[in-house]
């Protein structure tokens, strides 16, 4: 297909509001590569788009469409955007709206909406460079971030810089933290999904997972928002730890205040330190900051409810084990599991806490004898991402096909992913567990985990 011929379905979708992330990476490709499709493409921006609103219904069109086009501009280019609606937006002068005269307005506001596409051509299609507003700082385990304009980036390594864009951890054994350029640092843990932007203001969307956040003070007016499916938390400069899924938010303040709403009716919360909140869509449910409850040496997951990945099976009943490709590192080959894992938090029930004395007790079942790789994601007891913990154990050898295995794991069993961890999970808060084979299934299901606190 010719350039000019290529530009031509590219750039209609573009007017059209259709064009797709890929899409948008190949027009600006062509517009790089052929100015004289920058001048064509900022002729049909405002004749077919720009003038066409203008002149059909200024006042109900025009500015709403504008808005949404300037919203393409970086934050440096405030002063122009407020020149360009000012101009648009303000009523025509008295001397063009007697009978017989012709309006000037919208062709004035056309040839502003014009100077706006060009810009636009200028700083969004061919733009600056993506600035960079965190680092990674730290993971371990699948990630992948797509950034501005749909670009896909599967080999995140420590040092890699982020502009804006979406983060995802594929795995519940996995991790990342990101250090902002004002020394703020957020952690995501197990399977989470973050969209993080800076236009002088830090926006944080927690689509689902774990996040704790040591936040630097932050401008007054300019507090880090960090949303979720069900509540928005505004934070000045604090520590805080939160669990989001797509019904309810979990939020424990451990330095600071935040300021939390719950989107199901616009209720608002202040969060003092050692105070928690649930923010849950159904209204009916309490919206209270609450002190901190004093944690608990027992647990049992809640099935299907507390699972967060793997496949429930109502009969015979049991967390079926879904694939998964892992990568440690960019650099290593990609490695088959199939994995399990439960949520440690719910609004109802106090935090588990990891004694010495602690024990994991797990039944399910297996097609086949293999080795389960079984671990712990925790927090400190203060707040913030702690470390990952696993064990193994031979399974199935003594049993039938699709019999129960049943197996106790001390907690001195499980030792740390990395050396950055504590030594042991001894004194930290359960946040999650998992369990995992590796390489072929072998039909691994969960019916049951649970924390024992059996004494010596």
């Amino acid at each position: 297909m010719k350039p000019e011929e290529q530009f031509e379905a590219l750039w209609n979708d573009y007017l059209e509001g259709e064009l797709e992330p890929g899409g948008m990476v190949e027009l600006n490709a062509l517009l790089a590569a052929h100015p004289a499709l920058q001048q064509r493409a900022a002729d049909l921006f405002q004749t077919h788009r720009l003038l066409g609103f203008s002149l059909q219904d200024p006042e109900s069109q025009a500015e709403p469409f504008v808005q949404a086009t300037l919203s393409h501009l970086p934050r440096a280019a405030d002063a122009f955007v407020e020149e360009v609606m000012h101009r648009v937006t303000a009523p025509p002068p008295a001397r063009h709206r007697g009978r017989g005269r012709i309006a000037t307005w919208p062709l004035a506001a056309a040839a502003a909406l014009g100077a706006a596409a060009m810009l636009i051509l200028g700083v969004v299609l061919l733009g600056p460079r993506e600035t960079t507003i965190a680092r990674v700082t730290g993971l371990s385990g699948p990630v992948q971030w797509t950034g501005d304009g749909g670009r896909l980036m599967e080999h995140v390594e420590i040092g890699t810089a982020l502009g804006g864009g979406t983060l995802e951890t594929l795995a519940s054994d996995g991790w990342l933290e990101l250090a902002f350029n004002d020394g703020s640092r957020v952690t995501v843990s197990g399977r989470s999904m973050l969209t993080i932007a800076d236009f002088g203001q830090k926006v944080l969307r927690l689509r689902g997972g774990n996040l704790s956040a040591d936040v630097e003070p932050q401008p007054r007016d300019k507090p880090m928002r960090i949303i979720t499916p069900s509540a928005e938390a505004e934070v000045l400069g604090t520590q805080l730890d939160l669990a989001a899924d797509a019904f309810s938010t979990r939020l424990t303040v451990n330095e600071g205040l935040v300021r939390i709403t719950r989107l199901a009716d616009g209720r608002v919360q202040e969060v003092p330190p050692n105070y928690e909140v649930v923010a849950a869509l159904e209204q009916a449910t309490a919206f209270e900051a609450l002190p901190r409850r004093a944690f608990s040496t027992s647990w049992r997951g809640s099935l299907p409810e507390d699972a967060s990945c793997g496949t429930w099976l109502a009969y015979p009943g049991g967390l079926r084990a879904e694939p998964l490709l892992w990568k440690e590192t960019p650099e290593d080959d990609p490695v088959l599991l199939y994995l399990t894992a439960i949520r440690a938090w719910s609004g109802d029930t106090p935090p588990p806490l990891l004694g010495e004395h602690t024990q994991v007790r797990v039944r399910g079942r297996l097609a086949a004898p293999r080795d389960v790789v079984f671990g712990l994601t925790t927090h400190h007891r203060k707040g913030g991402f702690a470390g990952k913990y696993t064990t193994s154990r031979l399974l199935g050898t003594d049993a039938e096909p699709g019999d129960l295995f049943e197996v106790d794991l001390p907690i001195e069993d499980f030792k740390p992913r990395k050396p950055r961890f504590p030594g042991s999970p001894v004194g930290l808060e359960l946040v999650d567990w998992w369990g995992l084979t590796v390489h072929e299934d072998v039909g691994l299901e969960i019916v049951s985990v649970e924390l024992r606190s059996v004494e010596p």
